[in-house]
């Protein structure tokens, strides 16, 4: 994805009701687990928004993007990430 479209997407990620409803939905699946899972893996991370989420519900968290803006914003978050086509 072009670095323009992922920085316009990660500015709508906070508020843009698709992507709150779909961590919303996430979130309540992750709860309804109530297990803390080992690993997690999110392909096609963007820019990391989801893999905070995640962390929270797994020991280990990474992402995976082939785009080298999105993993760059990703990246801020502190979470390992890695460069790839899932």
């Amino acid at each position: 994805m072009k670095a323009e479209l992922v920085k316009a997407e990660m500015k709508l990620e906070g508020t843009y009701w698709w992507f709150v409803g779909r961590r919303a939905i996430l979130e309540r699946v992750l709860r309804r687990l109530g297990k803390h899972s080992r690993v997690a893996v999110d392909v096609g991370c963007g820019s990391g928004r989801n893999m905070q989420l995640l962390s929270r519900y797994t020991d280990w968290v990474m992402g995976f993007d082939r785009s080298p803006a999105a993993l760059e914003l990703a990246a801020s978050h502190g979470l390992p990430i890695a460069c790839a086509d899932g």
